[in-house]
């Protein structure tokens, strides 16, 4: 697999948290997979161009506002160079940033996070993370935090890429129910809070109708404390692109309401991920933004035809 990859590092934002924690539920799905292949993560190697979808916003101290979806192939461009060990990343609007060895800051087994300054009092962070489920990393679903600095030009941008599953691959019926690992940053009145552990997610697709539900179990805590705050429950629909692995949705609850994007990953749809925003509605200091990352749960094949492959 890429170097930096195989090699990453732990840092306090999103990536770090996906390492942390999962939960799940179960399911199965229909039809055999077709002779698609696929190399995992760790069978990566040369020049790699990777499409991203997520969620983008502006950074506000701890809260992320005038946010918005991007939908999966539509998101920030990642480049990587073998050559220099480098990655390159360009939102599609101008920004164009490149990340190099040198501008590593922290790296450990499971994400690697760099710093870059620019002339013009700008800086970027970027960091990338190989996520996992229930301990087990991920093969194929990757997920990154980009975030620029720069006055009255900053921008953030949490993505979900990787290997994504085809689009003669993404199935088109059957259903999938999928093992899951929620992680968020929240903040309330300027206050913010890790959203770590004691946040719990769903997430299903009927891919015969091409839609994905999902739940949300949002509480955490804030720095240094022990005391969990609860932010309320969440569910969401989406619907999965007709022409490839992406898809997009919209969460509500009591207090808050905002919209997530992802993708499937790997033969099949095997893995899941998604980015997503919530904002108060009773209470508009409240800003949530998360991740949610799955892996398939299988059923032993049964008669009627429906498997779990």
């Amino acid at each position: 697999m890429i170097t930096t990859l195989r090699n990453a590092t732990a840092t306090l934002s999103l990536a770090t948290l996906l390492a942390s924690c999962g939960g799940g539920d179960g399911g199965g799905m229909a039809s055999t997979p077709p002779p698609v292949t696929y190399k995992t993560l760790a069978e990566l190697s040369g020049d790699q161009t990777f499409q991203s979808g997520g969620i983008t916003g502006v950074p506000v101290g701890p809260e992320l506002r005038n946010q918005s979806t991007l939908a999966f192939g539509q998101g920030v461009e990642i480049r990587y160079s073998a050559a220099t060990d480098s990655y390159n990343l360009n939102n599609g609007s101008g920004l164009v940033v490149e990340f190099a060895p040198a501008q590593v800051v922290n790296r450990n087994d499971t994400t690697v996070t760099w710093q870059k300054p620019a002339g013009n009092g700008a800086v970027d962070f970027l960091s990338i993370s190989n996520p996992s489920v229930n301990g087990v990393k991920l093969s194929y679903a990757l997920f990154g935090n980009w975030t620029h600095y720069q006055p009255g030009a900053d921008r953030s941008y949490s993505l979900v890429g990787g290997v994504p599953t085809q689009a003669t691959d993404v199935p088109r019926s059957g259903s999938a129910t999928y093992a899951t690992q929620v992680v968020g940053l929240a903040a309330r009145s300027g206050q913010g809070y890790y959203l770590i552990g004691e946040s719990t997610g769903t997430f299903s697709a009927n891919f015969g109708s091409n839609s994905v539900s999902t739940s949300l179990t949002l509480a955490g805590k804030a720095p240094n404390s022990t005391v969990v705050t609860s932010f309320g429950n969440f569910n969401g629909t989406g619907t999965i692109s007709s022409s490839g692995p992406g898809f997009t949705g919209t969460l509500s609850g009591s207090n808050a309401s905002g919209a997530f994007s992802g993708a499937f990953f790997g033969p099949r749809g095997i893995e899941a991920g998604y980015t997503f925003f919530l904002n108060g509605t009773t209470d508009t200091t409240l800003s949530i933004q998360g991740a949610l990352f799955g892996k398939k749960n299988w059923m032993p094949r049964k008669t009627s035809g429906v498997e779990g492959h």
